[in-house]
């Protein structure tokens, strides 16, 4: 009897051996999937810390570029207010058509339209 009783409790451990056995095979599977799940969530981490470290770089980019677009365009309008103010001093002065100095004058005045216009030009180009 008892060696009945002593095979039942030999089957019964190598039963339960390969049920641990099975488990802990089903463990380390587990945890080789929650490493690799892991490792993938760094790598994920790490990109999307570049890709911030790029978005700020590009927002800053955008920011001069901004500025800059800004500065030529206060500039353009400066200028289109010296080109008006030139172009109404010259026809003031052509009206008076009358003494060598105002024709100077007015000679000068072309020339400083010619130079405005060149500079709005550049600066729109910029823009």
């Amino acid at each position: 009897k008892w060696e009945e009783d002593f095979e039942e409790l030999k089957e019964s451990f190598e039963t339960k051996v390969r049920e641990l056995d099975a488990l802990a095979k089903e463990k380390n599977e587990h945890l080789e999937a929650s490493r690799s799940c892991q490792q993938q969530v760094e790598e994920l981490e790490n990109q999307v810390g570049l890709m911030q470290s790029k978005t700020c770089e590009l927002m800053e980019e955008i920011a001069t570029e901004k500025q800059n677009s800004d500065k030529c365009a206060a500039e353009l309008e400066d200028l289109q207010q010296v080109h008006e103010r030139t172009l109404a001093e010259m026809y003031a002065l052509k009206a008076e058509n009358g003494s060598d100095k105002s024709k100077q004058q007015v000679e000068e005045l072309e020339q400083q339209v010619e130079t405005l216009q060149t500079k709005t030009l550049e600066l729109m180009e910029q823009i």
